[in-house]
C-alpha cells in the first residue's frame, strides 16, 4: 500500500463481531477538508496522516497571491484555506486528516476550462481587424541565405479584440489590419511589435523574444493571466485583458541556428464545432508515452504510466528512467527492468521511487501491475458517484500502469518510447496559401509575396519554410554541448531536459480533442508519434567510444 496516503471508497462494509471479545478501538476518523491545493489526487478522499505527508501530496497552500505566470504556475489568485486547516490540525498531532482537492469534472452543463469566442474560421485573420479574434500563432524560422528554412510555433496569443502586428527592419507598410503575415527580422535580439485594438486607436507596444533570461522574454512583458481575460474592459487596459499569452516553446526556438525571423498567423483545426481556442475538458492525469518494445516487434506497445495525481504539476515535474534492462535467457525465461520516478534535475544516482526487476510475466511476484499497481478512482458523471478500476493494489505513491490492450509477453522489453500525437508540419511555401485542412491560418492568401522574389514581406531569398509543431528535445547526435554522450548516459529525453532546464509545461498539454489530444491509443502505428525513441538506434561512437 502507499506509504503516504490511502484511498478511500464509500460504501457499506459488513462485520461479524464477538460479543466475547473486546471491541477493538475504533480508528480516529479525523477532519474532513473540502479546498483547492496546487496539486494531487483530486475529487476523491484522501487520508493523510502527517503534516510532511500532506505537504509532500498536496504541495503548500495556496496564500491568495497570484504568481508572476499564472499560465504555468497555477491560478493562486483564491487561498487555499482549507490546506491551511489541514496543516494546522496535523501540526497539532490531533489525528489524521481526509482532504478532497477540488478540481474540475466534467457536468451535463459542460466540460470545465475556459474558451474565446473565435470568428470567421476559415479564414479569422481576413478582411477587417474587426475579423481577427481567437488564436495568434507567433512563428520563428531561421534564414541562413538559402531556399529553405526550418521553423518552429514560438508562442501562442490568445484575444478577442485585438491584432498583433510586428515591426522591424524591413517591414513592409501596410494597414493594421494586415500585418498579420509578415516575417521580420529581430533588431538588437528582440522583435518590437504592438497590440492593436479593433475597437480603438488605442496600442500597446513592447519588444519581446524568446531568451529566459532577457528582460524582454515574451513570458516577462505579456500577461499570461487568462483569468483577468475581458474583452469588455477598457481598451486602456492593453497589457492583460484584451490578450493573455498561452502557451509559449522557447526552448524549441533555442533549437533553430542562424538568422530568426518571425511572423503572425491564426491557429485553428479542421472541424467546424470546435476550435483551438475551446480549452474546455475534463480533468486527468499526465501520462507517459507508450514505452515499446524491439524494431523487429514493429515497436510493440507495452505499457505507460499514469500519474496519480491530476492536473499538470506532475507533468511539469517528474520524469520515467528504464534502466538495468536485461534480455530472457534459458536460465531466467523472462526479461526484467527497473523502474525509477525522479524529479526533472534531479542526478542519474537520485530518484523518487524505484521499482527494481520489473517483469512483463504475470505469474512472477515482480509483475509490473502487482509491482507497481493499476487502481484508480474517477468521478462517473452518470451516477453521480466515485467508482475505482484496475486489479492491483497501488504500491507507488505517485503512479499506476495501463498496460497495452493487445497484451504482453515474460520475453517482451521496453526498449524505447513513442512521443506524443504527431501534429503534421505546415510547408509555407512562396505564393501558395496554406491549405484550409492544416492548423495554420493568416490572410486570405498566406504567404503574402509582394513580389516574386518573397516567400512572406521582408524575405528576400526563401522559398520555403517547414513549420514544426513543438515537442520535446531528444538526447540525439551532437547534443551534449556539441559533442556525443558517453554510453553511460541516460538517453531518451535531451540533457537539458533531464537537468530541469526545459520547460515541460506547455508541451505534452495540449487538448482533449481528437486534432490535438497528445495521447496515442495503443492501436497507433509509431509513424502517428512526433517521434519514436528506441535503444536500438544507439550507435557508437569511434572516437570517444561514447554515442
Amino acid at each position: 500500500m502507499p506509504t503516504k496516503f490511502d484511498f478511500l471508497s464509500p460504501g457499506i462494509e459488513l462485520r461479524e463481531i464477538d460479543q466475547s471479545a473486546v471491541a477493538a478501538v475504533p480508528e480516529n476518523d479525523g477532519l474532513l477538508l473540502i479546498g483547492r491545493a496546487k496539486k494531487g489526487p483530486a475529487m476523491k478522499p484522501i487520508k493523510i496522516t502527517s503534516l510532511s505527508d500532506f505537504q509532500a501530496i498536496f504541495g503548500t497552500p495556496m496564500d491568495g497571491v497570484k504568481r508572476g505566470d499564472p499560465w504555468r504556475e497555477g491560478n493562486t489568485g483564491g487561498g487555499g484555506w482549507a490546506a491551511y486547516a489541514a496543516e494546522a490540525y496535523l501540526a497539532a498531532e490531533v489525528g489524521p486528516v481526509k482532504f478532497i482537492r477540488l478540481a474540475g469534472v466534467e457536468e451535463n452543463t459542460g466540460d470545465a476550462g475556459w474558451s474565446i469566442d473565435q470568428n470567421t474560421y476559415a479564414s479569422p485573420f481576413a478582411g477587417t481587424k474587426d475579423d481577427v479574434a481567437g488564436a495568434i500563432g507567433i512563428f520563428v524560422a531561421e534564414d541562413n541565405g538559402g531556399t529553405t528554412g526550418d521553423g518552429v510555433l514560438a508562442g501562442i496569443l490568445y484575444t478577442s479584440g485585438s491584432v498583433l502586428v510586428l515591426n522591424g527592419e524591413t517591414q513592409a507598410t501596410t494597414t493594421p489590419g494586415k500585418k498579420t503575415a509578415t516575417a521580420f527580422v529581430p533588431s538588437n535580439g528582440s522583435w518590437s511589435a504592438e497590440l492593436q485594438s479593433t475597437t480603438s486607436n488605442d496600442n500597446y507596444a513592447f519588444s519581446f523574444n524568446f531568451d529566459p533570461n532577457s528582460q524582454n522574454f515574451i513570458r516577462n512583458v505579456l500577461t499570461t493571466d487568462a483569468v483577468g481575460f475581458d474583452p469588455a474592459t477598457p481598451a486602456a487596459a492593453w497589457n492583460g485583458h484584451h490578450v493573455f499569452l498561452g502557451e509559449s516553446f522557447e526552448h524549441n526556438v533555442g533549437r533553430l541556428s542562424g538568422n530568426l525571423i518571425a511572423w503572425t498567423a491564426g491557429i485553428s483545426i479542421d472541424n467546424t464545432s470546435k476550435h483551438f481556442t475551446d480549452h474546455k475538458s475534463p480533468l486527468a492525469g499526465a501520462k507517459s508515452g507508450w514505452f515499446i518494445g524491439s524494431e523487429a516487434s514493429n515497436y510493440k506497445r507495452l505499457f505507460r504510466l499514469c500519474a496519480l495525481d491530476e492536473g499538470s504539476d506532475f507533468h511539469k515535474t517528474h520524469i520515467v528512467r528504464i534502466k538495468d534492462l536485461r534480455k530472457a535467457t534459458t536460465v531466467r525465461p523472462e526479461g526484467s527492468f527497473t523502474i525509477e520516478i525522479a524529479r526533472a534535475g534531479q542526478r542519474p544516482a537520485e530518484y523518487v521511487e524505484k521499482f527494481v526487476n520489473v517483469t512483463l510475466n504475470p505469474d512472477s511476484p515482480n509483475y509490473i501491475l502487482k509491482k507497481i499497481g493499476d487502481y484508480y478512482q474517477y468521478w462517473d458523471n452518470i451516477d453521480h458517484k466515485i467508482k475505482s478500476g484496475g486489479s492491483f493494489t497501488n504500491q507507488s505513491n505517485l503512479i499506476r500502469v495501463e498496460l497495452a490492450g493487445g497484451g504482453v509477453n515474460k520475453t517482451d522489453l521496453p526498449l524505447g518510447f513513442l512521443g506524443p500525437k504527431l501534429i503534421p508540419d505546415v510547408t509555407v511555401t512562396q505564393g501558395s496559401p496554406a491549405s484550409s485542412s492544416e492548423w495554420m491560418f493568416g490572410e486570405e492568401n498566406l504567404p503574402e509575396s509582394v513580389s516574386s522574389t518573397e516567400l512572406v514581406n521582408g524575405l528576400d531569398s526563401l522559398t520555403s519554410i517547414t513549420v514544426r509543431w513543438p515537442t520535446h528535445g531528444l538526447s540525439v547526435e551532437n547534443s551534449n554541448n556539441g559533442s556525443n554522450y558517453a554510453p553511460s548516459a541516460i538517453f531518451g529525453l535531451s540533457y537539458d531536459a533531464q537537468r530541469g532546464n526545459e520547460d515541460f509545461s506547455d508541451i505534452g498539454i495540449l487538448k482533449n480533442e481528437d486534432n490535438y489530444n497528445p495521447h496515442l491509443e495503443y492501436t497507433a502505428v509509431s509513424g502517428d508519434a512526433a517521434y519514436t525513441f528506441s535503444l536500438e538506434h544507439i550507435d557508437e561512437d569511434s572516437v570517444t567510444a561514447g554515442t
